[in-house]
C-alpha cells in the first residue's frame, strides 16, 4: 500500500484506535502472534503515509509548491500528540514520554522545548505493550 490510500486508511486507524472501546473489540481479540502483525502493519501503513505526505509536501527544488503540499503539511501535524495526550494513550507519565520520545520510539519532534509525538506511531507502541504485557 502506498500513496494516498495508505494516508487514507492511516486516517481511518488512527481515529478508530484511539476510542478503547473500539481498541477492545478489534484488538483485545487477536493472538499475540496476531497482534504483533497488527502492530507491524499499522507500522507500515504510518511509514507509507508519511512517505506520501513527504512527497506531496515537497517540490523537487526544496520548497512546498505542490497543491497539496500545504494541505499535507497541515494533516500531518493533525496527527500529533503532546507527551501530556501520549502518556494517556500509553499508560505512562510524562517523563517516561519524554525519554521515549527522545530515543526515537514514538516518531517524535520538538517544538520549542516541547515534543510532538506521532499518533500512529503513540498507538503502535501501545499495541507494543499490550502484546508483551
Amino acid at each position: 500500500m502506498a500513496g494516498y490510500s495508505a494516508w487514507a486508511i492511516n486516517q481511518v486507524l488512527k481515529r478508530v484506535l484511539a476510542d478503547p472501546a473500539a481498541w477492545r473489540t478489534i484488538v483485545d481479540p487477536l493472538s499475540p502472534r496476531q497482534r504483533q502483525a497488527f502492530v507491524r502493519a499499522l507500522r507500515s501503513i504510518h511509514e507509507a503515509a508519511d512517505d506520501w505526505l513527504a512527497v506531496e509536501a515537497t517540490a523537487a527544488d526544496g520548497s512546498a509548491a505542490t497543491a497539496a503540499g500545504p494541505v499535507a503539511a497541515t494533516l500531518r501535524h493533525d496527527d500529533e500528540v503532546d507527551t501530556a495526550e501520549a502518556a494517556q494513550l500509553l499508560g505512562l507519565g510524562e517523563r517516561r514520554v519524554r525519554d521515549l520520545a527522545a530515543a526515537g520510539c514514538l516518531g517524535a519532534r520538538r517544538v520549542g522545548r516541547a515534543w510532538r509525538c506521532s499518533r500512529a506511531a503513540v498507538l503502535a507502541h501501545a499495541a507494543e505493550r499490550r502484546c508483551a504485557g
